[in-house]
């Protein structure tokens, strides 16, 4: 209420509020916020002789923490059954708000037995309650541009009040979602909070149309920018791929400075804001514009912090050409297909000249990836830019690296599940350190697929394909 007091932006939902909260380095207005929590763990609990989940509670309790009052200690499933019914109907009676109820394995010597998989405990599981839904206007549709330029039709809805939090506006995800819910402008909807926290359009309340509302047609230009917009074949989303579109800037800045493409460093968020904003960069190539004076007139931006930044600058212009490729965040070009493409071409200017067809017969380069890269290039904006990057001294050459020879070189590897002793980024760096390719799918072509645990349909295709199947031991004693 504090906030809507002093007339700032709302949380959009407690969870927010509270990580949002502590996150802050301010440890005075953390404070302020008067946080509660509930306490549901006691680490090697067994060392204070409690063997049990509820009776870990109950000692947390004894000790003075806080514990949830409604906690309860069930003995069979339709009990646990009956507990989730009850509190989905409750819910709204509660203090806070609550999108479920967790069930635990009581006995605490079984979490053990049981185990977890990389992202959840098989001692626990979540029962998640069905999304609070509320009746409203839809006033009319908009259409917003994202960080990496989809068009997502967005509902403008007359204000009502659900799971907490007033809801003026919801996604509509894309044209053929609007399609096939059949929602006009003019129409009343039902919406929901997916997961508790995105409003989201579920469908018309076709009884009460009076024949006035509108049917939505996905605009043939970004709303943003005027560029003609974009639907590749087999996706959903409608494009807008101008790289010097406003919408698309910051994300793409961010993205072209990241440590994977350029790497420059100290180029983060809230600078990028302030260039934007005050028009001193527009485009990729703006950032090779900078100077000493542009640089120190910013907040928060000194001489000396400015000076490292235009370090860092000069620096990142000696990249290879496969983190300038990733970098411009070309559709459907990650940092692999990045390294594939440098390993296929000179220079920028042979890329940009590369037909369709001749994209398409690089492995791993398949149509969609062909016409992404062909359409990137062919825009007059694509050119400009890079242009600019051209003159501003960026290298947009392969750089010849030293051939390494080795008992595996020309050999191509696939990983798949998780290994103990390296990522699989890492695994991947020291196969191409050795003179052999890693590819991110499994063909005739490929030479080893290292499976490590929990490995999923790369490796049931090794088998059918009879490729040789590593393990993680006999990776490591192959590479040393």
């Amino acid at each position: 209420m504090k906030k809507e007091e002093d007339g700032e932006p709302l949380f959009a939902n407690p969870r927010n509020a509270a990580a949002g909260s502590l996150k802050l380095l301010d440890p005075k207005i953390t404070a302020s916020r008067k946080l509660n929590a509930f306490m549901y763990a006691v680490v090697n609990a067994e060392k204070h002789g409690v063997k049990e989940q509820y009776r870990a509670l109950q000692l947390l309790k004894k000790l003075g923490f806080p514990v949830n009052p409604e906690a309860e200690h069930i003995d069979n499933i339709e009990g646990v059954i009956k507990y989730c019914g009850k509190w989905e109907k409750k819910r709204s009676s509660l203090p806070y708000i609550v999108d479920g109820v967790v069930v635990k394995v009581n006995e605490l010597n079984k979490h053990s037995i049981l185990g977890s998989t990389s992202k959840s405990p098989r001692w626990a599981i979540s029962y998640k309650f069905r999304a609070e839904r509320a009746e409203t206007k839809l006033k009319s549709i908009t259409v917003q541009v994202g960080r990496v330029g989809s068009l997502t039709p967005v509902a403008e809805l007359e204000p009502v009040l659900l799971a907490g939090t007033t809801v003026k506006r919801a996604t509509l995800h894309n044209e053929d979602e609007v399609k096939r819910k059949d929602v006009r402008e003019g129409d009343t909807v039902i919406i929901e909070k997916a997961g508790d926290i995105i409003p989201e359009v579920i469908e018309a309340v076709k009884a009460k149309r009076k024949g006035k509302e509108k049917k939505f047609k996905m605009p043939s230009k970004c709303p943003v920018c005027g560029s003609a917009v974009v639907r590749y074949e087999n996706e959903s989303a409608t494009r807008c791929i101008n790289i010097k579109c406003r919408a698309q800037l910051e994300g793409g800045i961010l993205h072209f400075a990241s440590r994977d493409a350029m790497d420059i460093e100290g180029l983060g968020r809230a600078l990028v804001k302030q260039l934007i904003d005050n028009k001193i960069v527009s485009d990729y190539g703006g950032i090779y514009a900078l100077d000493i004076f542009s640089l120190s007139s910013l907040e928060r931006m000194g001489h000396k912090s400015a000076d490292n930044l235009l370090a860092q600058i000069e620096k990142s212009k000696q990249k290879d050409l496969e983190n300038l490729l990733y970098g411009l965040g070309i559709r459907n070009v990650g940092k692999h297909t990045a390294e594939i493409l440098a390993d296929n071409y000179d220079s920028i200017e042979d890329l940009s000249g590369a037909a369709e067809e001749e994209l398409e017969a690089i492995h791993e380069i398949g149509a969609v990836v062909a016409k992404s890269i062909k359409d990137f290039f062919r825009r007059k904006e694509t050119k400009e830019v890079i242009s600019k990057l051209g003159k501003a001294g960026v290298n947009m050459k392969r750089k010849k690296k030293k051939k390494v020879k080795s008992a595996l070189s020309g050999r191509v590897f696939v990983f798949t599940g998780e290994m103990k002793k390296y990522s699989r980024g890492e695994a991947q760096n020291i196969v191409k350190q050795l003179g052999a390719r890693a590819s991110s799918s499994v063909s005739k072509k490929t030479d080893y697929v290292v499976a490590g645990a929990d490995a999923g349909s790369k490796l049931e295709k090794a088998k059918k394909l009879n490729v040789k199947i590593l393990t993680e031991k006999e990776f490591l004693k192959m590479i040393e």
